[in-house]
Order: structure tokens, then C-alpha cells, then sequence
């Protein structure tokens, strides 16, 4: 109790502070992600002449599932499989296909689904891991099983591995994928015509560098150099510099996120430290940096962001 007391003495202490509240507040919206589509199956083969029932599911902004949609589905081959509504797939020959649903203009990824005209056929192939962020010039082995339509290992396949940018990321026969450029890749491996699911690959430069700036319109200050450094044990390291300023507020946090506003699959790194001077924080191993190149300052009390820098 004493601790809940003195936190709400603390924020009635800012209230007579400039910071987030005033005539300058201005909310961010709430902490959302853009609506999706999924399709979500446990079983993603069907024999010839079999059907199998595929769900969707539409989550909102905050992450909610909708109920009672009706979806649109869509067979990227129809002679091998097709989808009738409700999501029952057909098996008519043998072959992989991608499905996918959509819902008022939202589209899923593409799911996989394999018709096999055999049990013994390979029904999926699985990689490991299921994506991955590297720096320029490392190196992460892939691995490739295959199963088939029972969910039993085929052993002994052989793998032809693909990178859909090989001026970002190469892989060689064995599935050892180098980065060699900033930017995203996806790697797959394909054995008898059954292609794996797409893994994507995040490379960046070993260390990324930005520049804060005042978020537009609110009346704070955010200035500095900021740096993203990538450590050999994997984690990340994000120092402020010695010219870094903000404007004071409370509880002040630090993120890393893939876009200028905090959502909620940005990367918390906890309280600012220091409204002035170098400061640093970990981003563990466990904590994948992936496309997140935007430090934000945000005002988590009142969701007001004071200000960002996009790390290049």
C-alpha cells in the first residue's frame, strides 16, 4: 500500500510539472496492430479424394478475435485442391497448393497444403528455426524434416534449399545460410516438388545508427545520436550518446519497434534511465531486434510518444 501511495504522490507531483498532460496533450492512439487474417489448422496435408477442413479466424486491431465472418477462400491450384466455402479443402491430385482466406480485403499468408495419393508420400517439411535475425557476415544453420500425412519422420530425404534474395542471404546444400547484406530474405527447402513453408531472415548491419527527433506536434524535445550494436553473444546493445536530451515526463520508457509508433509487438528495453547523456541498454538474445529499427520515447501513463529515431 505504501508503495501504491507513493507512486500516485509521484504522478500528482508531475501534474504540476510540464509533461504529458496540459494543454499540450496529445494521446496516441491505443497501443494496435494493423487486422489480420489467420488460418489455423494442426493438419496441413489431405490424401486424393479426401477433404480436410481448414479455420480462419479475424483478428482486430487489438488483437480480438471476430466472430460469425464469413471468409473467402482461395485455392492457388484448383485441379490439385480445391476449397469450397467454409473452408473444406478437396484433394484431387497429387501436388501442393497455397490457400489462402480473406475478409473484407484482408488476405492470410499463405498456408501450405499438401495432396498426397500415398501415405508414405511427403506430406510436410518443417525447418528449424522459424526465422531468425543475423548481422552482416554470420551464419545459422537451417535444418529441414520431412513427414508424412500420418505426422511420422521420413528420414533419409534429400533437401534442395532456396533463398528468395541471395544478395541478402545465401544458403548452401546442407542449409547453412550466411547473411550477406542488410535487408530481409526467405529461405525454404523443397524435396520431392513438396516445398516447406517460407522462414524469413532479418540481416542488418552489426551496427545501426539514428538520430532522435521531437514527435511532430506535441510540444517535447527529444534530440541525440543513438546506436544499435549487435554483441557475439547474440544480444544487442542500444547507446544513447553523450549529446542525447528529452524533455521530462513521467515514467518514461524506452522501445524498439518495426514502425515510429509503439504497438504491441514493440521491444520494452524499461524506464528511461536519464533525461540527458549516454546511457545504454541490452536487448537480450532471447529478444529478437527482426525489422524493430525505431527507438521511441514514449509517455507510457498517458500513451504519448515525446519522440523517435529510426536506426539505418
Amino acid at each position: 500500500m505504501k508503495k501504491i501511495w507513493a507512486r500516485c504522490a509521484a504522478l500528482a507531483g508531475f501534474l504540476m510539472l510540464p509533461g504529458c498532460v496540459g494543454t499540450d496533450f496529445i494521446s496516441d492512439s491505443l497501443l494496435t496492430m494493423p487486422g489480420r487474417v489467420e488460418i489455423r489448422s494442426t493438419t496441413m496435408a489431405v490424401e486424393v479424394n479426401d477433404t480436410l477442413q481448414l479455420n480462419a479466424v479475424y483478428l482486430d486491431e487489438q488483437g480480438r478475435e471476430m466472430d460469425n465472418l464469413s471468409f473467402d477462400w482461395e485455392s492457388s491450384d484448383p485441379l490439385l485442391a480445391s476449397v469450397e466455402s467454409g473452408g473444406l479443402l478437396v484433394g484431387h491430385a497429387r501436388g501442393q497448393v497455397t490457400v489462402t482466406a480473406a475478409y473484407n480485403g484482408t488476405r492470410s499468408e499463405d498456408f501450405f497444403c499438401t495432396v498426397v495419393a500415398d501415405p508414405q508420400q511427403i506430406a510436410t517439411i518443417v525447418l528449424s528455426p522459424d526465422s531468425a535475425a543475423l548481422p552482416v557476415g554470420a551464419a545459422l544453420q537451417f535444418r529441414a524434416v520431412a513427414f508424412n500425412v500420418d505426422g511420422d519422420s521420413l528420414p533419409g530425404k534429400t533437401f534442395q534449399w532456396l533463398s528468395s534474395d541471395t544478395t541478402v542471404l545465401t544458403v548452401d546444400g546442407g542449409g547453412l545460410a550466411t547473411a550477406r547484406s542488410a535487408g530481409h530474405a526467405e529461405i525454404r527447402a523443397v524435396a520431392e516438388g513438396i516445398s516447406s513453408p517460407l522462414r524469413t531472415v532479418a540481416v542488418s548491419n552489426v551496427q545501426l545508427t539514428g538520430n532522435f527527433v521531437p514527435r511532430t506536434g506535441t510540444g517535447y524535445s527529444v534530440s541525440g545520436v543513438v546506436t544499435l550494436t549487435r554483441n557475439s553473444d547474440g544480444s544487442h546493445t542500444l547507446t544513447f550518446g553523450d549529446d542525447f536530451t528529452c524533455s521530462n515526463g513521467p515514467d518514461l520508457e524506452v522501445f524498439l519497434s518495426a514502425t515510429a509508433a509503439v504497438t504491441s509487438a514493440s521491444l520494452n528495453l524499461g524506464d528511461l534511465m536519464s533525461n540527458s547523456g549516454a546511457q545504454s541498454y541490452r536487448v537480450s538474445p532471447g529478444q529478437n531486434v527482426g525489422n524493430r529499427t525505431w527507438v521511441i520515447i514514449h509517455c507510457v501513463p498517458f500513451n504519448v510518444t515525446f519522440g523517435y529515431a529510426e536506426l539505418q
